[in-house]
């Protein structure tokens, strides 16, 4: 089981334990399904109407909930599902695994199976107590500023140095570069990273060029988000993507007119 953030020693040291108590399970138990091959893009949490246990022997498993990432199961890894319980998690993989199934009916036959079945409860239960504890710490730690801007108001300017990272919720702005436009900014993009991240001077002015709603976040707060919403960073490639393909037609257009 790897988690998103940094692992304490206690974090660790549950796992292992977990692990151990996993191992003698599945060693009084059969499996109902041996090295059964799941496709790609199957959420396991809805996978037929199996409840029991499932042990990775393949490949790796995204835990999510609203598109946000927990933790990811690992090959050796036990994973609890019960078909009746309605959640929200999705447990799934891009690409294809392969697991061995416990039915809860079979481990209820093995010898002694109820005892160290209790065990492998109680420390996942830990194991999530930790990571809902560690989630909520990066939440509070993560406080972003909204304020509104007016159409006119500089957001960024050209040469200063600041370590703020903004979002534009709302509206709409314009980058200037040695006075010219050479670009925009809509609703929900980042702007002011490469300064922010780099410790360098602004290398644009952005300008809101209606009344806008702004969200900041200084260095390391951004930093902290970024490990809290890996998807954050999708977003950011996004950006940096556009960005770089709107200048190079920039460019082109400027060498053809020359």
């Amino acid at each position: 089981m790897r988690f998103i953030f940094e692992e304490n020693q206690e974090l660790s040291l549950l796992k292992s334990q977990f692990a151990k108590a996993v191992a003698e399970l599945i060693n009084v138990c059969e499996p109902v399904l041996a090295n059964s091959l799941i496709a790609a893009e199957t959420d396991l949490s809805t996978l037929s109407q199996r409840t029991g246990l499932y042990l990775l022997r393949e490949g790796t498993l995204n835990v999510s909930i609203d598109n946000r990432e927990l933790f990811v199961f690992e090959q050796g890894d036990a994973i609890f599902i019960d078909s009746e319980a309605k959640t929200q998690l999705c447990i799934k993989s891009d690409f294809a695994t392969r697991v061995d199934f416990y039915s809860s009916n079979q481990i209820a036959l093995g010898l002694g199976a109820g005892e160290k079945l209790m065990r492998c409860v109680i420390l996942q239960q830990a194991l999530l107590a930790q990571l809902i504890g560690q989630l909520f710490k990066g939440e509070q730690s993560v406080q972003p500023a909204i304020r509104s801007v007016k159409a006119g108001e500089v957001i960024i300017r050209e040469g200063e140095i600041s370590d703020q990272v903004f979002t534009l919720l709302e509206g709409h702005a314009q980058v200037f570069a040695a006075g010219q436009i050479v670009g925009e900014v809509n609703a929900d993009e980042l702007l002011g990273v490469i300064g922010a991240l780099c410790d360098m001077p602004r290398i644009a002015t952005v300008t809101a060029s209606e009344d806008s709603l702004l969200m900041s976040l200084g260095k390391d707060q951004f930093i902290d988000l970024l490990s809290l919403r890996p998807h954050t960073v999708v977003k950011l490639i996004q950006d940096f993507a556009r960005i770089i393909s709107t200048t190079n037609q920039e460019l082109l257009a400027l060498k053809k007119s020359v």
